[in-house]
């Protein structure tokens, strides 16, 4: 029976090392057994632990042959030893994905919990965690859409004690949801940050897994720095691979999806513009006029943008739906809230009816 997988951080005990891996234990064990400060039902196994995005912690995880089964529960109770109070933390971590049997719930017993994630019956990731709000008792909210079980995944989270919230991204991506707040600052829009259940946590200082699952390579640290996130996600609208530390700072995941300010853009669309998925900008070509003082000329007007020295180019098509292509160079965008106008020859509109303005790096 695969039971409940809870992995949850609390303030009641004593507070590995800065970075744990299995590979220099033996495979085996037994009720009790202890590795890496690692108490409780679990053991080595020889597993393959596919890091399909970065290394928790930055660091190498050799040849990653093992990690530590849990079947039942473990605790770490030396985690986050020497850990200042009040300081921005991070954990890092693989976890294996097991759909459990019964209904996600905490530990029994399990009063001092800031935060805990788990997998329900459908296989989606929650996060125990209070309203954003503040307001209310704190519970389980699903953040993630199905996760394929027995897959390997990263999950990361940011503690901000300053305003007792926690980012929680898997796999470099953040989990937005509408219990998320946009940042610690902004709980008015959708976000992955989420309100620690227990409002005078102050530093991290236990772990425990529980259910049928696996862990490895735990990263633990204090850095006033978000996780050093980095790499891409592929845009099949846009063809740009859209950076992950991007997505991490704006508070979105789906790259497909509409930005959340209401300008009909998507969130690639936003990252090409250079723009913020909530500044309310729209990056568009506003007019096409004759020049007043060339009729030769026909001039563009677009807004400026928030990504000064990023450059763009006048694409042109003789159908809406056809293939757009350069219609003038590369040219810099102003300042945003600023209009940028640009002048091209009548001779190089010839069968063009359509133009957009894209950027062009």
């Amino acid at each position: 029976m695969k039971k409940l997988n809870v992995l949850a951080f609390a303030s009641a005990m004593l507070a590995v090392g800065a970075y744990g891996a299995f590979e220099n234990f033996e495979s085996g064990g037994a009720e009790g057994s202890t590795f890496a400060n690692w108490e409780g039902d679990g053991y080595i196994t020889n597993t393959s632990v596919t890091c399909t995005y970065g290394v928790p912690g930055g660091q190498s995880v050799g040849a990653n042959a093992k990690a530590l089964l849990v079947e039942g529960s473990v605790t770490n109770a030396t985690l986050f030893s020497g850990m200042a109070a009040s300081t921005a933390s991070q954990v890092d971590m693989m976890v294996k994905i097991v759909w459990p049997d019964e209904a996600l719930a905490l530990p029994s017993g399990e009063t001092d919990v800031q935060i805990a994630v788990g997998i329900d019956q459908l296989g989606q990731l929650n996060v125990y965690c209070a309203p954003k709000s503040g307001e209310g008792a704190a519970a389980f909210v699903p953040v993630t859409g199905e996760l394929a079980s027995n897959e390997w995944k990263r999950v990361s989270f940011n503690f901000d004690y300053a305003n007792k919230f926690c980012e929680v991204s898997v796999d470099g991506i953040p989990c937005v949801s509408s219990s998320g707040a946009f940042s610690p600052s902004a709980v008015g829009s959708d976000g992955a940050w989420y309100k620690l259940a227990k409002a005078d946590a102050t530093k991290l200082s236990s772990m425990k897994v529980v259910g049928t699952t696996a862990i490895d390579d735990v990263y633990t640290g204090q850095s006033s720095e978000p996780l050093p996130f980095d790499g891409t996600v592929a845009d099949s609208g846009t063809g740009a691979a859209v950076s992950r530390q991007w997505l991490v700072v704006q508070g979105v995941a789906d790259v497909t999806a509409a930005a959340p300010d209401g300008t009909g853009m998507t969130v690639a669309q936003k990252y090409v513009a250079g723009l913020n998925v909530n500044d309310g900008i729209k990056f568009e070509l506003k007019d096409l006029q004759p020049s007043t003082s060339d009729a030769t000329k026909m001039v563009f007007s677009f807004p400026g943008t928030t990504a000064n020295g990023s450059t763009f180019e006048l694409q042109g098509s003789d159908s809406p739906n056809g293939t757009y292509s350069a219609v003038t160079g590369t040219f810099t965008a102003g300042t945003a809230g600023a209009n940028n106008t640009i002048a091209v020859d009548v001779s190089q509109l010839t069968g063009v009816k359509y133009f957009k303005v894209v950027a062009s790096n």
